[in-house]
C-alpha cells in the first residue's frame, strides 16, 4: 500500500513538471494520496485505538 502511495505522489510530480495543464489531476491525485494515507493509518492502528474486549 505504501508503495502505491510513492507512485501516486511521483506520477502527481510527473505531471506538474511535464504537463503543467493537468495541474488540476495531479492536485486531486495528491489528496487522494491523502486520503489514502490517513485511510491506511487508521486500519493499521485499529487495535490500538479500538481495543477488544470489555474495558
Amino acid at each position: 500500500m505504501e508503495f502505491l502511495l510513492f507512485c501516486i505522489a511521483a506520477y502527481a510530480a510527473y505531471l506538474v513538471l511535464k504537463k503543467p495543464e493537468k495541474e488540476a489531476l495531479a492536485d486531486r491525485l495528491l489528496f487522494a494520496c491523502m486520503g489514502l494515507s490517513l485511510f491506511i493509518w487508521i486500519m493499521m492502528s485499529w487495535g490500538i485505538l479500538m481495543p477488544i474486549g470489555n474495558y
